[in-house]
């Protein structure tokens, strides 16, 4: 049927109807069309209401989930052994690299794997740093605004010579990987990475009479990255 027979019919259709019957036809579609579009703003109001309750629930998230960050200073511990005549010879120092859980909530299931090595200069764009996924450690828990030591590695007196005759470079390095609160089992775990160098060593670091041992890192300008930039590296 073409529009124009159409149009046709429907006015002859509505000519033959009475009074009465118009208005509650018209009646009718008033409330039809009424009814349409209260569903069609309940509908986009549902939907701004959703996408609005999914937007708080992501910052909410991500204020208060678990992040792990390393501590930029690094403390050690010297080791010496005692000679014949009573007197000390030290041997080398303990270093130990820490992390902050710097969310309000837990970090679970933490895992990480570290080294270190000295090297001259920077290292190499392709270095590997062995975070292959069966060379990570067993889980741990931190707990929220705590911070903990993730390794410890001994380096000794003679690399602590070169590194104060600034003949040799310090780097360590670590990659952890966690699961907050908020997460899946089935969701990817967070990861974060990290390499610093330390290319400074006071001689006060060989007197034995000195308790503690601090040295200021410096971050490598590779292996520095938290959760999507480390996937994209």
């Amino acid at each position: 049927m073409r529009i124009g027979t159409w149009w046709n019919w429907l006015r002859d259709w509505w000519q033959r109807l009475k009074g009465n019957e118009r208005l509650s036809l018209t009646f009718e579609a008033v409330i039809v069309l009424a009814t349409t579009c209260y569903a069609i703003i309940a509908l986009l109001q549902w939907s701004a209401m959703r996408e609005s309750n999914r937007i708080n629930g992501t910052a909410l998230v991500l204020v208060q989930r678990a992040f792990i960050t390393p501590l930029s200073d690094i403390e050690g511990s010297r080791h010496a052994i005692r000679n014949p005549d009573g007197t000390e010879t030290m041997i080398g120092i303990s270093l130990e690299p820490k992390v902050e859980n710097t969310g309000t909530t837990p970090a679970r299931h933490q895992r990480s794997v570290c080294g270190w090595r000295p090297f001259q200069g920077d290292l190499p764009k392709n270095f590997d740093f062995g975070d292959s996924p069966d060379r990570f450690g067993p889980a741990s828990f931190i707990a929220a605004k705590t911070s903990t030591g993730v390794d410890e590695f001994m380096i000794g007196v003679n690399t602590l010579h070169a590194v104060a005759n600034h003949q040799t470079r310090i780097y360590y390095w670590c990659t952890i990987i966690y699961n907050d609160i908020f997460q899946k089992p089935s969701d990817e775990p967070h990861r974060t990475e990290f390499c610093d160098y330390i290319k400074e060593v006071n001689m006060s670091v060989f007197d034995l009479a000195e308790k503690s041992v601090g040295f200021t890192a410096i971050a490598c300008p590779i292996h520095n990255c938290a959760d999507e930039e480390c996937r994209g590296n």
